[in-house]
């Protein structure tokens, strides 16, 4: 290969470097392609959404504080999307890729007080690198709820430490409260942020100031009905997170470690790319006389504090109470890699390393989508048939119809098996309630079932009646429907087998 040819691939030889030198509009271009892509691939791809999906639009009909799994803010956000925008499914995807670009925003508006906009630009588009942010975020559920407050709050709290206004830590304390509605695990975090507090001699100044117990005061006040909430229901979450653990056999702490260096790789790559890591001799930093001051050593510690505490914490608290750690409970704490790794490779960051970290983001942000959307769409073509190739919209509303046909009511509660239960109530015009058990889904009681009536369905190669469904369907009789799926041969047709509990009045 000549020269030339060579040249043409080097991103020394464009102007993209130059153009890297706006870090923040170069931060806008990533992460509005990033929002359009992820929204679309998923918007052409899935015939139905991920059960996480389903059953937070389930369970936001109900406009609970909590349900047992998790607080409620997802389930407020997608019914209030089901409102605004009279459609249900493509809005969530929107929305779960508007919280993935606030959680780039955040990072960017970090590091770029931290170690500086180019070098700040450059941690953040690393994050096309980590997998938690790519095909994990189509499924808007807590986990990507919560991934923005996973930055805003480190930026929030260095802004307060640095103003020293009362301003910064009222907005650090409705970050932390609305973290906290996201999901619990956030705690993590707050741990986190006092504990730098704590050890930071600036942010230990601070506490001689009223801003920090201001604060603490509006953070009180905002997360008390989730904590009133938690003593009422005898902290069930904290019982389901046990639950889900004993469920999951994995390979404990260890497992959870590679599992968060395996969803990394590409990122790693990126850097090698960038001579950021390597065998290859550093380059002399050059950036037109910016940025090419060593990282300052308190910034750094803020970022490894604010980074380690809570995967620390979680192993920690796994090795105490003998639970397994669920892999993708690492989801959330990423949004500080990218920044970290910069800062511990500052030394060899050079004029060109921005413009190649962008390279191979824009690549990363439209490679995978479009490998992931071509995948789900037609994998039925080699005979596998995945949960979002079932024909959601036709199966919702041939089931309503035969419950109209049978009962001549309305379909006000599913049941059964809970994927294909939220598959019939998700798009069903008269916005079904779903079942569980009296416990789990209390918004259904004894009397509203004798009221109402239920619609009980399951995939009948794979029955699976959820535990307050299966004494009701005990003495009914089972009838069942086929399904055609896009792509797919006749024998993997979806047979959904039901029975229908008429209501009593």
């Amino acid at each position: 290969m000549n020269d030339s040819c060579c040249k043409a691939y080097d991103p020394s030889s464009w102007d993209l470097a130059r153009r890297c030198q706006d870090p923040t509009r170069l931060l806008l271009l990533f992460v509005t392609t990033h929002i359009i892509v992820w929204t679309i691939a998923p918007a052409v791809s899935h015939n139905a959404p991920t059960f996480d999906l389903i059953e937070n639009y389930m369970f936001g009909k109900e406009w609970v504080l909590a349900t047992y799994k998790h607080p409620a803010l997802t389930n407020w956000i997608l019914e209030s999307s089901r409102h605004l925008t009279g459609a249900v499914i493509w809005p969530a995807y929107l929305i779960s890729q508007l919280f993935v670009g606030a959680t780039f925003c955040f990072a960017f508006l970090l590091g770029r007080a931290l170690i500086g906009p180019i070098r700040g630009a450059a941690g953040t588009l690393l994050l096309a690198g980590v997998t938690f942010y790519a095909w994990p975020t189509l499924a808007f559920n807590h986990d990507v709820a919560s991934m923005p407050f996973w930055t805003a709050i480190p930026w929030a709290l260095w802004r307060a430490v640095q103003q020293r206004r009362s301003l910064w830590w009222v907005g650090l304390g409705l970050l932390s409260a609305a973290g906290l509605y996201a999901k619990l695990q956030t705690g993590l975090l707050l741990g986190a942020a006092a504990a730098w507090i704590l050890y930071d001699g600036r942010a230990r100044g601070a506490l001689l100031t009223a801003g920090p117990w201001l604060g603490a005061a509006v953070f009180l006040v905002t997360v008390s009905p989730l904590i009133n909430w938690l003593t009422a229901s005898d902290f069930s979450q904290f019982r389901y997170v046990a639950m889900r653990s004993e469920t999951f056999h994995g390979r404990g702490i260890i497992g959870f470690l590679l599992y968060g260096l395996g969803n990394v790789v590409t990122l790693m790559l990126m850097l090698v790319w960038a001579d950021l890591i390597g065998l290859r001799r550093a380059s002399k930093p050059n950036l037109n006389g910016r940025e090419t001051s060593p990282i300052d050593r308190r910034a750094l510690s803020y970022l490894v504090v604010m980074f380690a505490t809570p995967v620390a914490l979680t192993i920690v608290g796994a090795g105490i109470t003998g639970m397994s750690l669920r892999p993708a409970w690492a989801k959330s704490m990423f949004g500080l890699t990218g920044l970290l790794a910069v800062a511990l490779t500052a030394y060899r960051f050079g004029a060109q390393t921005t413009a190649r970290i962008a390279v191979a983001a824009g690549l990363a942000v439209m490679f995978f989508p479009t490998v992931y959307a071509l995948y789900v769409k037609f994998q039925p073509l080699w005979g596998t048939v995945g949960p979002m190739n079932w024909p959601q919209d036709e199966i919702a509303r041939r089931m309503t119809s035969i419950w109209m046909h049978e009962t001549q009511k309305p379909l006000r509660i599913v049941s059964g098996d809970p994927r294909v239960a939220g598959l019939v109530g998700l798009t069903a015009p008269d916005m079904p309630s779903i079942y569980y058990d009296f416990v789990s889904t209390p918004w259904i009681t004894p009397e509203r079932i004798d009221k109402e009536g239920m619609l009980l369905v399951w995939n009948i190669n794979r029955k699976i009646l959820i535990r307050g469904a299966q004494g009701l369907a005990a003495s009914s009789v089972e009838r069942a429907e086929r399904f055609r799926v896009p792509y797919a041969s006749r024998t993997k047709d979806i047979m959904i087998g039901y029975i229908i509990i008429p209501p009593r009045s």
